[in-house]
């Protein structure tokens, strides 16, 4: 794996380093880890000028919670890059597993890494999750893995206990409503640190709970997180009229002051 895009170094050396490998039989294939989508298919292109052969497979962030980034670059291009995909952190830093919970502390040495995620839309996606483990007489972390695997991923996905490593182990198929339901979910998290308002505005509510309907699966917090989108509508529609009408307020006592 080229672990980095160092942009330092010209992408056919690299290329030319990987190739060395492979004709001294020291490798079979060759990734990239970290590169964005871009970068990528100008590799492809200089390999291909040059009679080299490419990178093979993509290792990036991307999980349920966190993917905005990724789906919208490599989600649509990887197959026809001929991209294997390996997302690492598959697991968000084991928040995903379903340990955490609000208002409770996790005493794990990758538990500062989770706080980026542990927000109000994370939570809905992990309670989400946990219900659909025990349709499957699962947990959260087989589940989660499961969804990567039907996004044409393998997962990289690390335990420190035998007990976690018996969680990532066991095998789930999802259905193809239950696939859907993840991916229409509005609860995902991006660089915007989860907020709720970006998502809010950014994705269509109303096929998150006609897929959820469809697949007969009632999310645990759906009828509540229903009804904090309604308010939330309300709110703003609220905030929005208070502000214009404070608006044309001002400008009339300025044109007053200004006329008479």
């Amino acid at each position: 794996w080229a672990h980095e895009d160092d942009t330092k170094v010209p992408l056919l050396e690299t290329l030319q380093a990987f190739n060395e490998l492979l004709t001294a039989g020291t490798i079979k294939a060759f990734g990239a880890s970290n590169y964005s989508v871009e970068r990528i298919k100008e590799a492809h292109e200089i390999a291909k000028a040059n009679n080299l052969k490419s990178f093979t497979a993509i290792q990036n962030e991307y999980n349920m919670v966190f993917r905005s980034d990724y789906e919208k670059s490599f989600g649509k291009e990887a197959i026809s890059l001929g991209l294997d995909q390996f997302p690492y952190y598959s697991l968000a830093s084991g928040f995903l597993s379903g340990k955490y919970s609000q208002g409770s502390s996790v005493t794990s040495v990758r538990s500062g890494g989770v706080a980026k995620y542990q927000t109000q839309a994370g939570y809905i996606l992990v309670d989400a999750i946990k219900e659909i483990a025990i349709k499957h007489n699962s947990n959260a972390s087989a589940v989660s893995l499961a969804w990567l695997r039907a996004k044409n991923c393998v997962p990289i996905a690390s335990a420190r206990t035998v007990d976690q490593l018996k969680e990532i182990i066991q095998e789930v198929r999802l259905s193809g409503d239950e696939v859907n339901v993840f991916n229409e979910c509005p609860a995902w998290i991006d660089k915007s640190k989860g907020s709720p308002i970006k998502y809010f505005f950014t994705i269509n509510i109303d096929n998150v709970f006609i897929t959820a309907k469809k697949s007969k699966s009632i999310l645990r917090g759906g009828d509540y997180y229903n009804l904090y989108l309604m308010a939330l509508i309300i709110y703003y529609y609220i905030l929005l009229i208070f502000y214009l009408l404070l608006y044309f307020i001002t400008v009339f006592i300025y044109y007053v002051f200004i006329f008479f």
